[in-house]
Parts: C-alpha cells; structure tokens; sequence
C-alpha cells in the first residue's frame, strides 16, 4: 500500500490506505476535545496518515473525561492488487498526558 501526505483523499481503482478519527462524544470533563484536521476524514475517501512514529490525532485542552473517538481505517485498492487470505490490520493506540 502507499502511504500518502497529508489529507490524502482515497480514490476507487487506486491503491492507498488512511486513517479517519471521528469524535463520537466530548465528554464531562471539562476541556474540549479536538481532532487534528489531517485525521478529520470529513468523507467515507479521507483521513490521515499511518505512521510507524508517534502522531497526535486527537487533544484536549483541559481535563477529559468519558470522551470517545473512533478510528476508522480506510482502503483502496487497484484492480491489479492481487487476492489474498492474509491481509491484516493492527492499530496501536497510546494514550498520554501532557502536563
């Protein structure tokens, strides 16, 4: 798969693959929550891009509580790309605090 720049937009016949992060509930916490524009797929064709590194798709500006985000992978394939029984996907999450 290709790995694309920032706000990559999928296209049907063409190979790629993002990550969306929807923000289903602000919680009662007391800050708001805020989903980086890159992983804000306004679309069901875009989201942000995988990263092996640590990237920030979501914060808060004060305390969170009970918020909930879902992360959405997203793919494309050509025509050409090959069947297969072995496709995989696995997403780590760390969560921290930045005092």
């Amino acid at each position: 798969m290709t790995f694309f720049e920032r706000s990559p937009t999928l296209s049907a016949g063409t190979e790629g693959y993002v990550l969306d992060a929807d923000l289903d509930t602000d919680g009662s916490g007391g800050g708001t929550l805020t989903i980086d524009a890159e992983y804000n797929g306004l679309t069901t064709s875009a989201g942000g891009t995988l990263s092996a590194t640590f990237t920030e798709f979501a914060s808060a500006d004060g305390p969170a509580g009970d918020d909930v985000v879902t992360l959405i992978p997203r793919a494309a394939i050509s025509g050409l790309t090959e069947a297969a029984s072995d496709y995989t996907d696995t997403l780590t999450v760390v969560a921290a605090g930045n005092f």
